[in-house]
């Protein structure tokens, strides 16, 4: 998926500790290159990501641009030993949803415009489908 100058990728992956779905976004530095940013989501907590990021959608997606400006409830997620945390922000640029992975020390984050938040959560939905026709 594009989206202006940043690229996302979502992959099924599996490793000896199971599926999950990796999730990168790229975008172009100048006039250094790019930066890469992941998270990776446990198969068996994909439905609950998959929840939450709906229902930020649901909530915020409405467009009213005064109820938009209003600063909305992040929320936390916990999947095996790692936190997700969504939040909701905005710039010169408009709103994004700024999804972040941590791990003890480790923090990663990737930013979504919210032009993309519906085709980010279909590529979600998409995904949870094969995995549980899968099991």
């Amino acid at each position: 998926m594009y989206k202006d100058d940043k690229k996302y990728h979502m992959d099924l992956k599996e490793n000896a500790r199971g599926r999950f779905l990796k999730v990168s976004e790229t975008f172009t530095h100048r006039p250094h290159g790019y930066s890469r940013f992941q998270v990776f989501i446990p198969a068996d907590g994909m439905g609950e990501f998959q929840h939450n990021l709906g229902e930020l959608i649901d909530e915020y997606d409405n467009g009213d641009a005064e109820e938009a400006l209003s600063a909305p409830q992040n929320k936390h997620l916990r999947i095996e030993n790692k936190n997700f945390y969504f939040d909701i922000k905005r710039n010169q640029q408009g709103r994004y949803m700024s999804i972040s992975e941590v791990k003890g020390n480790f923090r990663n984050s990737i930013l979504v415009p919210e032009s993309g938040w519906e085709s980010f959560r279909d590529v979600l939905d998409d995904y949870v489908k094969q995995v549980k026709e899968g099991d």
